[in-house]
C-alpha cells in the first residue's frame, strides 16, 4: 500500500517543483531585455517564442538531473508550460475551439527547439546555436547577441546544483548583455 501512495506523493512533489520552475522561466521570457534589444518583437508570438526558448534551456538542464527525477519533472515541466500558453491565449481572446490545436502547436515548437537546442548547445559553437534560434524565428535583428545569451545561460543553468533545481529554488541567472 505504501508504494502506490509514494508514487503519489512523489508525482504532486514534482508538480509542484515542476510549477515553481516554469514560473521562473515565464519570467525570464518576459525580460524586457529580450525585447529591447531586438532579439523578439514584444508581441504575443515574441513572447511565446521567448517562453519556448527559455523552457527548451530549463528542459536540457533537467536532463542533467538522475533518470528518473529528471524525467518526470520534465514532463511535469512541460504540463505546466503548456498550461500557461492555454492561459495566455485565453487572455489573448483566442476563441475556445482553435485553444487546443494552438496549444499542441505551441507545445511542439517548444520540444521541437529543446530538441534542436540541445543538440546546437551540445557542440558548443555559437554559429550552431545562432542556426537553431534562426531557423525558429529567434535573434531578430542581433541574433548573434541571443545565441551568445543562450549559451551564457544555459553554462549558468548547469552551473546550479541539482539539489536546488530538483527543489524548484532557483532564480534564472542574471546576465550582462
Amino acid at each position: 500500500m505504501a508504494g502506490p501512495i509514494a508514487r503519489l506523493m512523489t508525482r504532486r512533489r514534482h508538480r509542484r517543483v515542476a510549477e515553481r520552475l516554469a514560473g521562473c522561466v515565464l519570467h525570464a521570457a518576459r525580460r524586457p531585455v529580450l525585447y529591447l534589444s531586438g532579439w523578439s518583437p514584444d508581441t504575443f508570438d515574441g513572447r511565446r517564442a521567448q517562453h519556448a526558448l527559455h523552457g527548451a534551456l530549463m528542459l536540457r538542464r533537467l536532463k542533467g538531473l538522475d533518470a528518473s527525477s529528471g524525467r518526470m519533472l520534465a514532463e511535469r515541466l512541460g504540463e505546466a508550460l503548456a498550461a500557461a500558453i492555454d492561459v495566455a491565449y485565453r487572455e489573448d481572446g483566442v476563441g475556445d475551439a482553435s485553444i487546443a490545436r494552438k496549444v499542441r502547436a505551441a507545445t511542439s515548437e517548444l520540444y521541437g527547439l529543446a530538441q534542436a537546442l540541445d543538440t546546437a548547445l551540445g557542440a558548443g559553437t555559437p554559429a550552431a546555436v545562432e542556426s537553431v534560434l534562426g531557423r525558429n524565428g529567434l535573434g531578430g535583428d542581433d541574433p548573434a547577441g541571443l545565441a551568445a545569451y543562450t549559451l551564457q545561460a544555459d553554462r549558468a543553468l548547469a552551473a546550479l546544483a541539482d539539489e536546488a533545481i530538483a527543489r524548484g529554488d532557483i532564480d534564472w541567472p542574471q546576465f550582462h548583455i
